[in-house]
């Protein structure tokens, strides 16, 4: 069965005081806030999560992300990264890699919320409000 993997790639600490000294601060910004890559998985394949060997390949992708949209010319991604090269570690020195896969979407409980709505609360938002009075009640 195939299914979309999302991977959240966050820069570390230490990765925005340094990206300051080395590019403006917002590509500095922009490469330490999150990321998210959505990765096919399941079916007839050969790679296996428990070996860990799907992240190891969004690392790499991720990196080449950063390099073909953001330093082009490689002398740019050499002077910001002291390397012209993709690797594991480059990226394991300055970013972390969460795995998460959908269990539900928010969609698989719209009965349930209209099941129990007179136990829901109101939530003073005027939008959030008229959708669960919608749920309850969508040809009104």
């Amino acid at each position: 069965m195939k299914f979309s993997a999302y991977y959240i790639i966050r820069g570390k600490k230490e990765l925005h005081n340094y990206l300051l000294k080395k590019v403006d601060s917002d590509l500095a910004q922009l490469l330490y806030e999150g990321e998210v890559f959505e990765n096919k998985e399941g079916g007839r394949t050969a790679w296996r999560n428990e070996d860990h060997q799907v992240k190891v390949k969004v690392k790499l992708i991720y990196l080449t992300y950063l390099r073909s949209e953001y330093f082009r010319k490689d002398d740019e991604y050499r002077r910001v990264f002291e390397t012209n090269q993709i690797s594991v570690e480059l990226f394991d020195k300055w970013w972390s890699i969460e795995r998460f896969v959908v269990d539900e979407t928010t969609e698989d409980y719209f009965d349930e919320i209209v099941k129990y709505y007179d136990c829901v609360q109101k939530t003073k938002n005027k939008i959030v409000d008229s959708w669960l009075d919608w749920l309850k009640n969508p040809n009104t």
